[in-house]
């Protein structure tokens, strides 16, 4: 009889974790379940660890994957191979879970018959001083029975839902290989194909904080986080639903570049532009210079990054700050004098509220008329800037891409 929930762990230089990690999961309250850890050609003391474990515990079966740059998407691929039950879990390898979580899990994908359960979870930093509140409150704000336009509200990390095996051989489904980080692509391809999906409003799952990760280092990895929309992009054209979903995932491209890039380090920041460039064909450009789903600030930002050579990092900003003049002024400024009319001699604070507020409306008018010559001048850019081709990654999921005519 085949186990009700594979755990699949991908296993890469984590000794310092591992234990902890399989601690948890071997104490787990549901028992009937495989740990399918993946050795991604690990050269520390991490395979002696596994090697320890599976003797005490049969349930554990160690996978070696040779480790050909195709990062934690490889490793995965790897193990979901091997899944033989009702049930997927994808667990971190330096991260742990709550003893319940495959047990609540496994009784609320069978009790409402859903493809995905989400939950909630715990940011630990390094040291574990402080665990974080965040996302909970998120989690809860929806609904148990998600509509679609919710599910862009969760969090894209494999590890924050366990999902059913069928639905996943169904869409046929397998990670980028050798694209970082690949979290969004999972997260698109069940979307997609619109999954029955649950919640459980409990944090299941701690997620370390750790130092010195990929992640908190803001380099390369943060900075290619672009191409992972481009095999996002791919996927969708291979099962032809591009157009369906087009703006959100061009909205949701554009916006996380503005978020992570201030957050990357000065000598990635150029790769970062020149990496997200190659991501966009001509018609990612004519969205991003006239799509009115995107938020003036964040193409303001693009632009300036992505055509704005000879202006400073300063400048750039300054053009996302004063598209929020109106906003600030409003709030700092006119807010406080209009509340001071209200006070018992109005009379005499008319004059000083009429003195400034003129001024202030100038100011608006100058910083309005500088914001439409700025964006002029980068429209002028992006139309001599020389066109290139969409980056084309590896056809995802066992599906070839459709042969031009």
């Amino acid at each position: 009889m085949s186990p009700k929930i594979s755990i699949v762990i991908p296993v890469c230089n984590v000794e310092k974790y591992l234990a902890r990690c399989l601690d948890s999961v071997l104490a787990q309250t549901l028992c009937d379940i495989e740990i399918l850890c993946v050795d991604h050609s690990s050269t520390d003391g991490s395979l002696a660890i596994l090697q320890e474990y599976a003797i005490k515990d049969d349930r554990i079966k160690i996978i070696p994957c040779v480790n050909t740059l195709g990062g934690p998407g490889q490793a995965r691929n790897a193990g979901l191979d091997h899944v033989q039950s009702k049930y997927t879990y994808f667990l971190d390898s330096d991260d742990w879970i709550d003893t319940t979580l495959c047990e609540k899990a496994y009784y609320r994908l069978e009790q409402c018959g859903a493809d995905v359960v989400f939950f909630a979870y715990h940011e630990v930093e390094e040291k574990e001083k402080n665990v974080s509140q965040r996302h909970v409150a998120d989690v809860q704000r929806l609904s148990s029975s998600l509509a679609m336009p919710d599910y862009f509200e969760l969090p894209a990390m494999p590890w924050n839902r366990v999902i059913r095996t069928d639905f996943l051989r169904k869409i046929d489904f397998c990670f980028p290989e050798g694209i970082l980080p690949e979290d969004n692509f999972l997260h698109w391809a069940l979307l997609v194909h619109e999954p029955k999906t649950e919640m459980i409003l409990e944090k299941l799952y701690f997620y370390r904080l750790r130092e010195g990760s990929q992640m908190s280092q803001f380099g390369e990895y943060v900075a290619k986080h672009c191409q992972v929309f481009s095999a996002i992009k791919q996927y969708l054209q291979n099962i032809r639903k591009y157009e369906q979903y087009r703006d959100d995932l061009l909205v949701r491209k554009y916006h996380y570049f503005v978020v992570y890039y201030p957050l990357i380090r000065k000598e990635y920041r150029a790769k970062a532009v020149e990496w997200l460039r190659e991501t966009m064909d001509e018609d990612e450009v004519h969205f991003l210079m006239k799509e009115k789903s995107l938020s003036p600030r964040v193409r303001l930002f693009c632009m300036a990054a992505l055509y704005g050579e000879r202006t400073t990092w300063q400048e750039r900003m300054w053009c996302v700050f004063h598209l929020l003049n109106r906003k600030v002024i409003r709030r700092f400024f006119i807010k406080p004098i209009e509340s001071l009319l209200k006070e018992k001699k109005p009379d005499a604070k008319k004059s000083f509220y009429e003195q400034h507020i003129d001024e202030l409306n100038e100011l608006i008018a100058a910083r309005d008329k500088e914001i439409v010559e700025l964006r002029e001048s980068f429209v002028l850019k992006f139309q001599a800037f020389p066109k290139k081709a969409a980056c084309v990654s590896r056809p995802a999921c066992g599906t070839q891409p459709p042969v031009d005519k």
